[in-house]
């Protein structure tokens, strides 16, 4: 074969030394020896790394793959080694003989030897992906027209390249403004009708491969917003895309994946295009499901992909309707463990069993202090929680069951236009059915994983049923099978955990929940490191949503007694978990952990992995996190401990602070961040007497350095800290607020929401601090500088607009117009309205009293800025139910003012005033 190759004038052809080529040939041998010695073979592979050195070791390679006499295995070694070559050394005009190279690839993909053939296949691909779009052209059009030869090795090498290329090369194939892929598609789809069913097969893959990827390179383009329209030459294609691949539908298993593929692909990018065939298509997947959900699981998970596309759209048509019990029955089956899952869960998962390394995940500790809830993709993905998976490193069938089964909930459940007990009818009994005794652990254990999938979807039809499940899963027996939380498998007590953690956000009898503290009490002590992680889960994420008021000291006290216990048996996998249920017991329960019983249950355990964790360790994180919640509730408790864990935090934050300026900022950030919290939380709990560690330390220095970090979360958390410095610890603030001014006004960007909402709550915290020398420090024109930038803030809308950025900016505007009302109350026309309307939903009383104090001055200065909003600023007022009496006596002077100023048109403009507005003016201020 003569390959012309339009980036490398080299040779066609190469004669390679007798020596040289023996010493390739002994290495490759040696690499391919079946049972090879483990330092040979390291030698080797160092001899290799030396040879790749010389210009022509790639073509030794290549000759040696096209050697009939090395036989099959060396070969094949030859030609995967080549590819790591083409990787590593290929660029325009350097392989050298590119040309002799690609000539002997291509004339591999027809070897006899299949193993060499594939090995070529991904050669070619490679010289694809590094070549130049010439050259990719001309290898496509070699490819597809080998296609048709009579020599069936080449026709199954030269389809494997394509397959290779189409799912590795798919930016290059969409290039310009032709794009290869726009002939190769239909060069394909013409395939589907090949006589070799491998052919046939690979053509749909490439097919599906080429169209998906064009999918994802679109949505990254559009930054995942979806907007983008795929390529025209796509788009065109489409229906023979889908009309092809339903004609190959009957084929093996491996074409059938590819048909499912194929058809996700459709549903998610033209839904319109699947409506007609909707019937034959939603049958057909089902059936495959059905068929393979218990038999290869590569297959059944394509399929059942399929559904989580296409609920939201389908869930109330008739044909989705009938059936939806054949598609709950295949998704029940498709949800217990393998043995093989099972062995890699319970490795090494007894308490008694130190932790492996590898096992450890990366820690996840809590964001810092006054962060804003954003309603968006940037919120932490719940999937996991919602299939319950253990050990989520891998998307399976499993998982993709269980959360099409959740999908099926909030469809069916929650949904206005369908009967929401249609599809819990459809599932309990068969849930019943695999809860029975004779059934294997394994279909009890997914039975009850698919009562906590549907069980926040479906949780108003769920109700009437919750007792007799909370029973069923906790107390009552089923012949001499123990309920589920008793199992003697842990996976199944572990599920039965997340499950009473799911079913407790819907249970309003106290009784009921009581049963599940205790039942998940109980298992925070179990034998089983997988049941302690899932039952810490599951406590957490109730006393999350659990009422404060209802959290007994009882149920605080056992709560606390069960983490003590467990965290003498605990090692390293589940310590964040532990950490957390002490945090969300403390951010419930507050001040009533000051107590000396609470405080020994909390702190010796504490104390202990403090003392033992190092600077480094990246437990320390979690460490740090729990302590700041606990230093906040006990407050003056925390005493003992203030210095220790002031001490060590500024000192990891320097630590971090240096490492991260000498790798140009590329450290771990958690440590800074964990440690400013955990400083927080000190002032948060103890107050100003914290004030004397501040003064004795370099934390402002520190402080205003991370100030200047890229990094948002480093910002975010100094610029909570600051706002607590300086409420706690002005005097050690003051001095450094004419260097903090410039770096406050560079941080007011709404775009990084979290930074800009605890900078605008310093900006006020300062204001009320420095009162008549706030002009001083920030310079005479530093107070219009600040207020020019929050109103734009004020005015927010649309996604920008964050209640809790708007109302710390409500505040700072008061407090500004405290100390400088001349300046605020200039502009107060621009952002009177926002103001008023965001006013009202601040809760603190101290920050309400600053608030409509700094109204009062700015409308003393100038009360035509709020006159054609009178009527808000009204409302707002009325909000404010405890106002102090000497604020209350400045507004009822105001409000007369303005009532004397409107004179004779006063009756006509109250008029228009809501009446329960009118009746609360009367009350509260004799209007």
């Amino acid at each position: 074969a003569t390959v012309s190759v339009l980036y490398w004038r080299g040779r066609m052809s190469f004669a390679p030394t007798a020596e040289h080529y023996a010493q390739v040939v002994g290495m490759l041998q040696q690499a391919a020896n079946p049972t090879p010695n483990p330092e040979v073979i390291k030698k080797v592979w160092e001899q290799f790394e030396e040879y790749s050195k010389r210009g022509d070791f790639n073509c030794y390679l290549a000759h040696a793959m096209s050697d009939a006499s090395l036989g099959p295995t060396v070969r094949e070694w030859a030609t995967i080694i080549l590819k790591n070559g083409i990787k590593n050394n290929y660029k325009e005009g350097i392989l050298p003989s590119v040309e002799y190279i690609q000539s002997q690839v291509m004339a591999g993909l027809g070897d006899a030897e299949k193993g060499v053939s594939n090995a070529s296949a991904n050669c070619v691909s490679m010289l694809a992906k590094k070549g130049s779009s010439s050259s990719l052209g001309h290898l496509l059009t070699l490819l597809c027209n080998s296609l048709s030869s009579a020599n069936q090795p080449l026709v199954h090498g030269s389809v494997k390249a394509i397959s290779n290329i189409c799912e590795d090369c798919i930016e290059e194939l969409l290039e310009g403004d032709t794009p290869k892929a726009s002939a190769m598609l239909p060069h394909l789809l013409t395939h589907f009708s090949h006589s070799d069913p491998t052919v046939r097969e690979q053509c749909l893959w490439s097919a599906v491969h080429l169209c998906t990827g064009a999918h994802v390179v679109m949505l990254i383009k559009d930054n995942n917003q979806g907007e983008l329209s795929l390529p025209p030459c796509i788009v065109q294609h489409m229906p023979q895309l889908l009309e092809g691949a339903m004609k190959l539908s009957m084929e093996g298993p491996k074409t059938q994946t590819a048909v499912c593929r194929a058809i996700v692909f459709v549903a998610e990018t033209n839904m319109e295009m699947l409506m007609p065939h909707l019937k034959n298509t939603l049958e057909y997947v089902l059936m495959i499901q059905e068929k393979y959900c218990t038999t290869n699981e590569e297959v059944a998970l394509e399929a059942c992909d399929f559904w989580s596309v296409i609920i939201e759209e389908c869930y109330n048509n008739p044909i989705m309707q009938e059936l939806l019990p054949r598609l709950v029955g295949a998704l029940l089956r498709g949800m217990p463990y393998n043995e093989s899952e099972e062995q890699a869960l319970l490795q090494d998962d007894s308490v008694s069993v130190p932790d492996r390394e590898e096992n450890v995940k990366p820690t996840w500790v809590k964001s810092s202090q006054r962060e804003v809830e954003e309603d968006s993709e940037e919120e932490e993905d719940d999937d996991d929680d919602a299939v319950g998976e253990l050990d989520p490193t891998t998307w399976n069938l499993r998982r993709s069951s269980a959360s099409t089964l959740d999908a099926l909930s909030l469809c069916f459940g929650m949904k206005e236009d369908v009967d929401n007990t249609k599809f819990i009818s459809l599932l309990l009994p068969e849930v019943f059915k695999m809860l029975q005794p004779g059934n294997d652990w394994r279909v009890r254990e997914a039975a009850i994983l698919a009562l906590g999938a549907v069980s926040q979807g479906c949780e108003e039809a769920m109700a009437p049923h919750l007792p007799q499940l909370i029973k069923g899963l906790t107390t009552d027996t089923q012949g001499s099978l123990p309920p589920p939380l008793q199992d003697p498998h842990p996976l199944v007590r572990s599920i039965t955990a997340w499950t009473l953690g799911r079913f407790s956000s819907s249970v309003t009898d106290r009784n009921f929940n009581n049963i599940i503290i205790e039942a998940l009490l109980t298992l925070i002590c179990d034998p089983s490191k997988k049941v302690v992680g899932s039952s810490c889960s599951a406590m957490t994420n109730m006393l999350e949503g659990y009422p404060s008021e209802d959290l007994t000291p009882a149920h605080v006290t056992a709560i606390l007694t069960a983490v003590h216990r467990s965290l003498s048996t605990t090692h390293i996998v589940n310590l964040q978990l532990l950490f957390n249920v002490i945090v969300s017991v403390a951010e419930s329960v507050g001040g009533t952990l000051n107590t000396p019983e609470m405080i020994q249950l909390i702190m010796p355990p504490l104390t202990q992995r403090w003392e033992t964790v190092a600077d480094s360790d990246t437990r320390l994180q979690a460490l740090m996190a729990c302590l700041t919640a606990v230093a906040t509730a006990v407050g003056p408790g925390f005493q003992p401990w203030v210095k220790g864990c002031f001490d060590r935090a500024v000192r990891v934050i320097l630590q971090n602070t240096e490492a991260r300026i000498q790798s140009d900022y590329h450290g771990d950030e958690e440590y800074i961040v964990c440690a400013v919290d955990l400083i927080g939380g000190l002032l948060d709990g103890l107050g100003s007497s914290v004030e004397p560690l501040v003064g004795g330390s370099p934390l402002m220095q520190l402080l205003v350095g991370n100030m200047r970090d890229p990094n948002a979360k480093i910002r975010q958390s100094t610029f909570a800290l600051l706002g607590d410095l300086t409420k706690w610890c002005w005097p050690h603030v003051q001095p450094h607020v004419t260097s903090i001014v410039p770096l406050v006004y560079a941080s007011l960007d709404p775009c990084s929401i979290n930074v800009c909402n605890n900078v605008v709550w310093a900006i006020g915290e300062i204001a009320v601090k420095a009162g008549a020398n706030f002009r001083t420090l920030v310079g005479e024109e530093g107070p219009d500088q600040l207020v020019k930038a929050l109103v734009p803030i004020m005015n927010l809308k649309g996604s920008q607009r964050h209640d809790m950025l708007l109302e710390n900016a409500a505040v700072s505007l008061g407090r500004l117009a405290l100390v400088c009302p001349d300046v605020v109350g200039a502009r107060m026309e621009d952002f009177i309205k926002s103001w008023c309307t965001n006013i009202r939903r601040v809760t603190e009383s101290i920050e309400q009293e600053h608030s409509f104090l700094g109204l009062a001055r700015m409308i003393r200065v100038n009360p035509n800025g709020c006159f054609n909003s009178f009527a808000y600023v009204c409302d707002a007022l009325c909000s404010m139910t405890s106002m102090p009496p000497s604020i209350r006596q400045e507004y009822i002077t105001i409000l007369g003012g303005f009532k004397s100023h409107i004179g004779a048109g006063w009756a006509d403009y109250y008029a228009q005033f809501p009446p329960s507005l009118k009746k609360s003016l009367s009350e509260q201020f004799g209007l």
